[in-house]
């Protein structure tokens, strides 16, 4: 295979949806090409300002943040996972997606659905929402169904 052609993969690859770094190479291996060759890509890819980990987290996080409502502790596990680097993303959470903004979405999360508290806090966990949010949450008694 030429680089011109894994080039054009990763290019194809990026015009779905953005990627951070380690997710492209893993994909561009899978597709067996050389890890030699990836590397150059990759390389080329960044100078060009098109892969890019930092851009990468903002645009993560606000779209699971926003469209999909999850909370800091899942948006972290799921950047860690597509390998971004963990100080990177501890960073771009806080100045993305400080607590105010995510006890703000719970809130709303809690208002519209409208559970009784066991099943709140359940559902709330398992969207990714620490527990010092979750608490704040059940606290105020009108926004908890009996």
């Amino acid at each position: 295979m030429t680089k011109v052609s894994i080039y054009d993969s990763a290019l194809r690859l990026l015009s779905f949806r953005p990627r951070s770094v380690e997710e492209l190479r893993k994909r561009l291996l899978d597709k067996k090409y050389l890890k030699s060759e990836v590397e150059i890509v990759l390389s080329r890819l960044k100078k060009e300002k098109l892969l890019d980990d930092a851009r990468f987290a903002k645009i993560w996080i606000r779209h699971r943040s926003i469209g999909s409502a999850k909370g800091r502790r899942f948006i972290f596990a799921e950047l860690c996972q597509k390998g971004v680097d963990k100080d990177l993303i501890k960073k771009t959470l806080l100045e993305e997606y400080n607590e105010d903004k995510e006890l703000e979405l719970a809130r709303e999360l809690a208002k519209k659905k409208k559970l009784p508290k066991e099943k709140l806090i359940a559902f709330l966990s398992r969207r990714g929402f620490s527990w010092e949010i979750i608490r704040e949450i059940i606290k105020n008694k009108n926004l908890v169904t009996s």
